[in-house]
């Protein structure tokens, strides 16, 4: 489960999606997502699968990354075609006392988990083509003209940063703690849901101690270099976007605009 998980983690590569500003794929970020949600029907969800699986073509990176991403998440997934299975009304297809099976709900529930699904996959193309230090950036550059508010932009960028690098770290601590637990005789993800659920929860106060130790060492290491914010700080390089950007930002605005007009015209 830990070792296969790879969201959050950048992989260096010379695509065209790799070379675009991170702005720019902050924003078709952002649209790809609403273009996952604003679909109505299956014909919609299609369509958004289609555009997003020519992105990741055009990212290079492999799809078994993608996919491990994605199966990682797995009890997510179930968990949300459960709720909505047993919460939509409809024609029952079960019933086991107050536990009623619609079939409204498993349709509203598979739907759902496929959206979330595309919703891990837009997130784990962003994250595999971006840089930190680029997200960084850019991130700040963005906040800038809030600073006039006291707006921290600099930390604040720093800080979404340093959570998403921290996700793989997290979960390569993960893997050495699974796999010190199995070298002990610990029989883990055997079994039914329950019992791997019971198997894993020993790796919870491991994992979060080790969490915060990291996050320590990280301010201290920070204090020692000297670290005092974003004031008076400058740049090796200046990020300034291309007409690739450009291209790429008229193109998503517009589909954006369009899928909206849809949705709020078409019904």
């Amino acid at each position: 489960m830990f070792k296969d998980f790879r969201l959050g983690q950048y992989m260096p590569g010379n695509s065209f999606i790799h070379k675009l500003d991170p702005g720019t794929k902050l924003w078709g970020t952002a649209v790809l997502v609403a273009l996952v949600f604003f679909p109505g029907s299956w014909v919609g969800l299609l369509a958004a699968g289609l555009l997003l699986m020519g992105i990741i073509v055009l990212t290079g990176v492999p799809l078994k990354h993608y996919l491990s991403s994605a199966k990682a998440l797995w009890p997510i997934f179930l968990f949300t075609l459960v709720i909505n299975s047993l919460t939509f009304p409809g024609k029952i297809l079960f019933r086991l006392g107050p536990i009623v099976l619609s079939s409204a709900g498993v349709y509203a529930g598979l739907f759902m988990a496929l959206r979330l699904a595309l919703a891990v996959l837009v997130t784990a193309a962003f994250t595999f083509t971006t840089s930190p230090v680029d997200l960084t950036d850019r991130l700040e550059s963005m906040f800038r003209p809030l600073a006039r508010l006291g707006f921290p932009g600099h930390e604040v960028a720093l800080m979404m940063t340093i959570a998403i690098r921290f996700v793989p770290t997290i979960m390569e601590e993960g893997d050495r703690l699974v796999k010190a637990l199995q070298a002990r005789g610990a029989e883990l993800g055997r079994g039914g849901p329950l019992k791997r659920a019971r198997g894993f929860m020993p790796l919870l106060i491991p994992l979060l101690i080790g969490a915060f130790r990291r996050a320590d060492d990280l301010a201290l290491a920070m204090e020692v270099r000297c670290y005092r914010g974003g004031d008076g700080r400058t740049r090796y390089r200046e990020m300034r976007l291309t007409p690739s950007d450009y291209m790429s930002l008229v193109l998503s605005t517009c589909l954006f605009l369009v899928v909206l007009g849809a949705r709020l015209f078409g019904g």
